[in-house]
């Protein structure tokens, strides 16, 4: 029971750290080995500037938010997360952003 627990805990803390370590070789990848400053505006949709590169997604899109100690994590499949750092935000907090995103994802 002891070994279970202590897998399942490795797990739990492991698991945010692989995946954030994933998002940011992707990035790498798309922009050519620098990680560039992403801006991401949330309007009528989501929108995303990350060096030449430019992204829009619906708030429907969103399947799961989760929370790391720095990031909220909207993910939007398996495979693709958005990244909203806690300390970025230009306009408003983290609190009144989670009041705005559960909003605009309970369609």
């Amino acid at each position: 029971m002891i070994t279970c627990s202590f897998i399942g805990l490795f797990c739990l803390i492991a698991t945010p750290m692989v995946y954030i370590n994933n998002l940011e070789k992707a990035s790498k990848r798309i922009n050519n080995g620098k990680i560039e400053k992403t801006k991401v505006v949330f309007d009528e949709n989501i929108k995303m500037d990350e060096g030449k590169v430019h992204m829009e997604f619906e708030y429907t899109q969103i399947k799961q938010i989760l929370e790391t100690p720095s990031f909220i994590v909207l993910k939007l499949g398996d495979n693709s997360s958005i990244l909203v750092l806690k300390q970025g935000f230009i306009k408003g907090d983290k609190n009144s952003f989670l009041e705005f995103i559960n909003n605009k994802i309970k369609v």
